[in-house]
């Protein structure tokens, strides 16, 4: 895990990821212009507003990488999808910000330690590559 960032590792923490599918779950309010029906707000907390924006990154990230291409189709479903989704984002998942390393490092592997194998994540939607022995 990276020291000098540890918002990446706490964006995702399990809590987090249990209200994500919690919401997911929840139906989605009617808007038929009647104030019983309309969608609710809720303000942001004060204490914590330096941290709405790496989650609202977390959040938007993990929309474009997972939910714009899976159909979710139960609230254990999403938890599981969500888990790995965590699983991959911080252990194989590339970041600009880490020269192109994920938050949990990984060594080197060098070309003599054998070919190039990929293993499917997500149901295939990403792929975690490594050398297999020769």
């Amino acid at each position: 895990m990276s020291t000098g960032m540890p918002w990446l590792r706490a964006a995702w923490t399990s809590t987090a990821v249990d209200a994500f599918a919690t919401s997911l779950s929840r139906p989605t309010p009617r808007r038929s212009g009647s104030p019983s029906n309309s969608a609710r707000s809720s303000p942001s907390t004060l204490l914590r507003a330096s941290s709405n924006p790496y989650c609202e990154r977390g959040i938007g990230t993990l929309r474009r990488e997972l939910l714009d291409n899976v159909i979710v189709l139960g609230e254990s479903h999403a938890r599981r999808m969500l888990r790995e989704y965590v699983e991959y984002y911080n252990g194989s998942r590339t970041h600009l910000s880490l020269v192109k390393d994920a938050p949990e490092p990984r060594a080197i592997e060098p070309p003599s330690a054998g070919p190039v194998c990929a293993r499917e994540v997500l149901g295939g939607l990403h792929h975690r590559y490594f050398r297999r022995a020769a």
